[in-house]
């Protein structure tokens, strides 16, 4: 889930040395949105192959020495009769803190550097049956050239090494191999992360994670002409490069058996880093132990045989807005409608299904999005794009099932990665707003940064020219009392899954502004993702549709093709499979339970119960377990936004009963 590219051109493509340099800079720019954690160059001639990383985004990496005196020296030998390789990443980090250099791109093992885009889900698998593998480093991209050199040994060719390590991997990863001995550059993609154009006349070739950095590239060289040309090479069938002569083997110019495949070692020189302290952009957790906090974490929860409940459903009484009769029936049962489903005729209608047609689905890693790309996909047949917006709380287990989706569907993956660790430290300003003055009403502001996700969908389609987009929300899903709490009824709330009418929108930001006067700590640098949040949210036009409109959503049948189709993975710590993806729901259903004895999984429950697929016995059984806290989940999202899980803990513990919480 990172960014890469690559630049190639013989010294007589007559390309000016000032554009291959503005082309470099508009490649990295363009590659960014897939991954701002840290950034990487490389740079190979006939005797030497350069490198430098730093922590900091592309930005940071540009203004350094180091890359500044790389890419001087790379035009210089082009001008000098070299060919022009430059290689580049952008990485979004999953595997492996960015304050250990060795984490960052390129990885360098041995002879080998590679750059890698995406994730290894069969990782730990792979060293655990092969012990001749020794790992080093954290970083998943770390088993590619140990598969590769070890293949090597057994007596296989480079090239045969190359497949054989690519089909034993597993997920979406795309990665391009180098090897200090060998003339050529392997791409490789699993999934179709991977876009090539060659022009024949100036042996020009270029590659890029997406078509649209490509597409921008060309532009940036004036070589529009050969956008139709750009095109994504066959999955699993490595592109190779020569690396002197600046042809690929679809061009018809490399023999990989022929005596030139193998050059005279070139030096490996990696330029000091520059390293830049990224504080919150680590995804490792802390070293947890079962006492890292007190026991008051789960004995100050309401006691479960204490909430009152209706006796049909699970909600509790004191949910915002919700009557209930004498005999304890709340509303929502007493009013209960159907919504039957639009069936898949409707929907291949709607969404003007046709041959050639491609269509968008997004996922962020939970079920409900995962199981929609399978149904495009397998159900529909579908061409489809999968597309993710990580805001820094998608958990690793969701990004693990992204690429294990991707990956065995042979689905292309568009990453958009905000600026992680400025994201954390807006949520984190939030969150110390919110524990000096709690209200519960102000809850949903520490997620506001992640509803840009529905504005880069409609620009992502845009980029791509997608036919229309899918998504696999369903109406189980929305929780009216996040909103409740701030004054602001949603009675309507399961008709649509997003159906807030125009007083309660203006109601509802009424509300944050007043909340804003009252508690000016909530006027900091956040106030642009939750403002533009709320215009994603509930004023953007939706220009989607959602799958389980049109066919039923099932959780068993969910959770079985999730699972045994696909070894779809769940949290280690928690038996509850909804919400995995979002590592802030552990700490704010902590809070919903621990001030108002609800959270979103009363209401999940009770709309399984109302649509007959969970009797009240078995919801209630479950909400039991669910909400009596996720204390593994909640010390991770302290220390993603870099707070102390203890002293926070401490700091809900002291709010004096439920006054001026919303209730």
């Amino acid at each position: 889930m990172c960014g890469i590219f690559g630049i190639i051109a013989p010294t007589d493509s007559k390309l000016p040395p000032e554009k291959l340099k503005s082309g470099v800079l508009k490649a990295f720019y363009e590659s960014e949105r897939r991954g701002k954690d840290s950034s990487g160059a490389l740079y190979v001639s006939s005797s030497k192959m350069v490198l430098t990383k730093s922590q900091g985004r592309v930005r940071d990496l540009v203004k350094t020495n180091s890359f500044r005196e790389m890419l001087k020296d790379s035009i210089q030998e082009y001008k000098d009769g070299e060919t022009f390789a430059f290689f580049g990443h952008t990485r979004m980090a999953t595997h492996g803190s960015v304050e250990v250099e060795e984490n960052n791109q390129p990885v360098v093992s041995n002879n080998s550097v590679v750059l890698h885009n995406g994730i290894i889900v069969n990782e730990d698998e792979i060293f655990n049956t092969m012990p001749k593998l020794k790992r080093e480093l954290d970083v998943d991209t770390e088993i590619i050239p140990l598969l590769v050199e070890h293949l090597q040994r057994e007596g296989n060719d480079e090239k045969s090494s190359i497949i054989l390590a690519s089909k034993k991997i597993e997920g979406a990863n795309t990665f391009v191999y180098l090897n200090s001995e060998s003339d050529f550059a392997y791409l490789n993609s699993s999934n179709g992360s991977l876009y090539v154009v060659e022009d024949a006349s100036t042996g020009l070739f270029i590659f890029a994670s997406e078509k649209q950095t490509l597409s921008k590239i060309l532009r940036e060289f004036r070589f529009e002409f050969l956008d139709s040309s750009v095109r994504q090479p066959p999955i699993d069938t490595p592109v190779i490069l020569s690396l002197t002569r600046g042809k690929s083997n679809e061009s018809n110019g490399v023999d990989t058996e022929s005596s030139r495949s193998r050059v005279e070692s070139r030096e490996i020189i990696k330029l000091e880093s520059s390293l830049i302290s990224r504080g919150q952009v680590s995804k490792s957790l802390p070293n947890y132990s079962g006492n890292s906090l007190p026991a008051e974490f789960y004995s100050k929860l309401p006691d479960f045989k204490d909430i009152s409940r209706c006796k049909k459903c699970i909600l509790p009484r004191n949910y915002p807005f919700l009557g209930f009769d004498e005999s304890g029936i709340c509303e929502l049962c007493r009013n209960e409608r159907s919504f039957p489903q639009k069936g898949i005729n409707r929907l291949v209608s709607d969404l003007d299904v046709q041959s050639g047609s491609r269509y968008l689905i997004p996922i962020s890693g939970g079920r409900d999005s995962c199981y929609a790309l399978h149904f495009a996909v397998r159900e529909m047949n579908l061409n489809v794009v999968a597309y993710t917006y990580d805001w820094g709380f998608v958990t690793d287990v969701a990004r693990k099932n992204i690429s294990r989706m991707c990956g065995d569907l042979g689905v292309e993956h568009i990453l958009v990665a905000a600026d992680l660790g400025m994201k954390r430290r807006n949520v984190q300003k939030n969150v110390s707003a919110w524990l000096k003055k709690p209200h519960l009403g102000m809850v949903p502001l520490f997620m506001a940064g992640d509803k840009d996700f529905f504005r880069f969908a409609s620009e992502v389609k845009q980029e791509l020219q997608l036919a229309n987009s899918l998504f696999g929300m369903t109406r189980f899903e929305p929780a009216g009392f996040k909103t409740g709490f701030a004054g602001v009824s949603e009675k309507n709330q399961y008709e649509k899954t997003f159906d807030l009418g125009i007083s309660n929108k203006i109601r509802l930001a009424s509300f944050y502004a007043k909340q804003s006067v009252v508690n000016p700590r909530y006027l900091n640098s956040s106030l642009i993702d939750s403002v533009s949040g709320y215009y994603s949210y509930y004023l953007k036009k939706m220009d989607f549709l959602q799958l389980f409109d049109y066919v039923i959503w099932n959780e068993k049948t969910v959770l079985s093709t999730l699972f045994d189709g696909y070894g779809w993975e769940t949290s280690t710590h928690s038996s509850n499979t909804w919400r995995i993806g979002d590592a802030s729901a552990p700490f704010y259903n902590y809070l919903y339970f621990y001030f108002a004895g609800l959270t979103e999984n009363d209401v999940y429950l009770s709309n399984l119960i109302r649509d007959g697929q969970v009797t009240r016995s078995e919801a209630l059984r479950l909400v039991e377990n669910f909400n009596q806290g996720d204390e593994i989940g909640f010390v991770a999202y302290c220390h993603l936004i870099g707070l102390d899980a203890k002293d926070v803990l401490k700091q809900i513990h002291m709010v004096p009963g439920l006054k001026n919480l919303g209730l």
